[in-house]
């Protein structure tokens, strides 16, 4: 027997149909994009797992009042992952409790977000 995982499908599924209600989709369209949100939660989970990140962290999680000091704005800049495709290094530095692996969690987690989803060859 053959099992299909269609838990990416299942919580997506709420949402899509919500999109269908609102604005009829026609069905193709609504099953199409059902798929494409079950194959992007497979793979962004599997990213994680290659990645070792085990909770998932952001930026919107992340308590600001808690630390003024932090560069907000370079944060959020970096937070877009830019820098991996001019293949820069970013580098956090400072004493223990001030957020540096939230943030370095949370910079991972968006770059891996950001990341397209490879197309299959045509052809």
């Amino acid at each position: 027997m053959v099992t299909i995982r269609l838990s990416g499908i299942v919580e997506a599924l709420p949402a899509r149909v919500a999109q269908a209600e609102a604005a009829p989709l026609a069905h193709l369209e609504f099953l199409e994009l059902l798929v494409e949100d079950g194959l992007a939660r497979r793979l962004f989970a599997r990213r994680l797992k290659q990645a070792g990140i085990v909770t998932v962290k952001t930026l919107a999680d992340f308590d600001w009042a808690f630390n003024a000091k932090l560069p907000k704005p370079k944060l959020v800049e970096l937070a877009t992952a830019r820098f991996v495709q001019t293949h820069a290094g970013v580098l956090l530095i400072g004493p223990p409790g001030v957020g540096k692996s939230h943030m370095a969690t949370a910079l991972a987690v968006g770059a891996i977000r950001g990341t397209p989803r490879p197309h299959p060859q045509h052809g």
